[in-house]
Protein backbone atom coordinates (compact mmCIF):
# COMPACT_ATOMS: atom_id res chain seq x y z
CA UNK A 1 0.00 0.00 0.00
CA UNK A 2 2.50 2.55 0.60
CA UNK A 3 4.62 2.05 -2.62
CA UNK A 4 1.27 2.41 -4.15
CA UNK A 5 0.64 5.72 -2.67
CA UNK A 6 4.14 6.84 -2.99
CA UNK A 7 4.17 5.93 -6.82
CA UNK A 8 0.75 7.51 -7.52
CA UNK A 9 2.83 10.59 -7.15
CA UNK A 10 5.71 10.08 -9.90
CA UNK A 11 5.62 7.99 -12.56
CA UNK A 12 5.77 4.91 -11.80
CA UNK A 13 3.31 2.06 -11.09
CA UNK A 14 3.36 -0.68 -9.01
CA UNK A 15 2.86 -4.28 -10.29
CA UNK A 16 1.12 -7.52 -7.95
CA UNK A 17 3.15 -9.71 -10.01
CA UNK A 18 5.50 -10.90 -7.22
CA UNK A 19 2.42 -11.06 -4.63
CA UNK A 20 0.38 -13.45 -7.02
CA UNK A 21 3.12 -15.70 -7.68
CA UNK A 22 2.12 -19.30 -5.44
CA UNK A 23 5.69 -20.74 -6.15
CA UNK A 24 8.67 -19.34 -4.60
CA UNK A 25 9.84 -15.96 -6.77
CA UNK A 26 12.97 -14.98 -7.56
CA UNK A 27 14.03 -11.45 -8.69
CA UNK A 28 15.57 -12.99 -11.59
CA UNK A 29 12.56 -14.69 -12.95
CA UNK A 30 10.84 -11.28 -12.27
CA UNK A 31 13.28 -9.47 -14.23
CA UNK A 32 12.68 -12.42 -17.10
CA UNK A 33 8.39 -11.76 -16.54
CA UNK A 34 8.56 -8.30 -17.45
CA UNK A 35 11.11 -8.02 -20.55
CA UNK A 36 8.85 -11.00 -21.89
CA UNK A 37 6.09 -8.11 -21.62
CA UNK A 38 8.04 -5.50 -23.08
CA UNK A 39 10.81 -7.03 -24.70
CA UNK A 40 11.56 -4.04 -27.42
CA UNK A 41 12.03 -1.73 -23.95
CA UNK A 42 15.24 -1.23 -22.04
CA UNK A 43 14.55 -2.25 -18.52
CA UNK A 44 16.25 -0.96 -15.19
CA UNK A 45 16.56 -3.28 -12.13
CA UNK A 46 16.99 -1.00 -9.15
CA UNK A 47 18.80 -1.61 -6.02
CA UNK A 48 20.57 -0.01 -3.08
CA UNK A 49 24.18 -0.69 -2.52
CA UNK A 50 23.44 -2.35 0.44
CA UNK A 51 21.69 -5.04 -1.97
CA UNK A 52 24.38 -4.62 -5.00
CA UNK A 53 26.99 -5.79 -2.16
CA UNK A 54 25.37 -8.94 -1.73
CA UNK A 55 24.37 -9.28 -5.66
CA UNK A 56 26.69 -12.50 -5.42
CA UNK A 57 24.56 -14.33 -2.78
CA UNK A 58 20.93 -13.87 -4.79
CA UNK A 59 19.80 -16.51 -7.58
CA UNK A 60 21.05 -16.15 -10.59
CA UNK A 61 22.01 -12.93 -10.72
CA UNK A 62 23.25 -13.10 -14.36
CA UNK A 63 19.50 -13.85 -15.34
CA UNK A 64 18.86 -10.28 -13.89
CA UNK A 65 21.61 -8.55 -16.25
CA UNK A 66 21.00 -10.46 -19.20
CA UNK A 67 17.73 -8.20 -19.58
CA UNK A 68 18.40 -5.47 -17.36
CA UNK A 69 20.57 -2.15 -16.65
CA UNK A 70 21.35 -2.52 -12.99
CA UNK A 71 20.94 0.80 -11.77
CA UNK A 72 22.54 1.35 -7.87
CA UNK A 73 21.43 3.85 -5.21
CA UNK A 74 24.37 5.12 -3.51
CA UNK A 75 24.69 4.68 0.46
CA UNK A 76 26.98 2.97 2.01
CA UNK A 77 29.84 3.55 -0.58
CA UNK A 78 29.46 0.42 -2.44
CA UNK A 79 32.40 -0.08 -5.44
CA UNK A 80 29.53 -0.33 -8.35
CA UNK A 81 31.17 -2.13 -11.54
CA UNK A 82 30.31 -2.42 -15.10
CA UNK A 83 27.56 -3.85 -16.43
CA UNK A 84 26.10 -1.75 -13.33
CA UNK A 85 25.79 1.85 -13.15
CA UNK A 86 25.48 4.27 -10.07
CA UNK A 87 22.88 6.64 -10.07
CA UNK A 88 24.66 9.80 -10.06
CA UNK A 89 23.01 11.46 -6.81
CA UNK A 90 24.16 12.73 -3.22
CA UNK A 91 24.42 9.79 -1.14
CA UNK A 92 21.22 8.97 1.20
CA UNK A 93 22.77 7.97 4.31
CA UNK A 94 19.64 6.19 5.82
CA UNK A 95 17.87 3.25 5.20
CA UNK A 96 14.08 2.10 4.82
CA UNK A 97 14.86 0.32 8.74
CA UNK A 98 16.21 3.56 9.70
CA UNK A 99 13.23 5.58 8.74
CA UNK A 100 11.02 2.58 10.34
CA UNK A 101 12.67 2.75 13.56
CA UNK A 102 12.84 6.78 13.82
CA UNK A 103 8.76 6.41 12.88
CA UNK A 104 8.43 3.65 15.91
CA UNK A 105 10.30 6.04 18.62
CA UNK A 106 8.09 9.22 17.36
CA UNK A 107 10.76 11.39 15.34
CA UNK A 108 9.43 13.41 12.98
CA UNK A 109 10.93 12.30 9.58
CA UNK A 110 8.13 13.80 7.03
CA UNK A 111 10.97 15.13 4.96
CA UNK A 112 12.74 11.42 4.70
CA UNK A 113 9.07 10.51 3.09
CA UNK A 114 6.53 11.63 0.27
CA UNK A 115 4.25 13.72 2.23
CA UNK A 116 0.80 10.93 1.21
CA UNK A 117 3.62 8.27 2.36
CA UNK A 118 4.08 10.33 5.73
CA UNK A 119 0.41 11.12 6.60
CA UNK A 120 -0.44 7.49 5.40
CA UNK A 121 1.76 6.30 8.43
CA UNK A 122 0.62 9.02 11.05
CA UNK A 123 -3.23 8.69 9.91
CA UNK A 124 -3.50 4.34 10.51
CA UNK A 125 -0.65 5.04 13.54
CA UNK A 126 1.51 2.40 11.23
CA UNK A 127 4.49 1.34 12.98
CA UNK A 128 3.21 1.71 16.95
CA UNK A 129 3.91 5.67 16.64
CA UNK A 130 2.24 7.34 19.21
CA UNK A 131 3.30 10.99 18.77
CA UNK A 132 6.32 12.93 16.98
CA UNK A 133 8.87 14.45 18.99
Amino acid sequence: MLLEIAASEEKFSVSDYEIKRTEVNYSANTAEYFKSLYPDDELYFIIGDDSYNELDTWFEPHRILKVCTLLVFPREGADVRPPAVEIPMERVPISSSDIRNLIKIGKDCRNLLPKSVFDYIINRNLYGLRELN
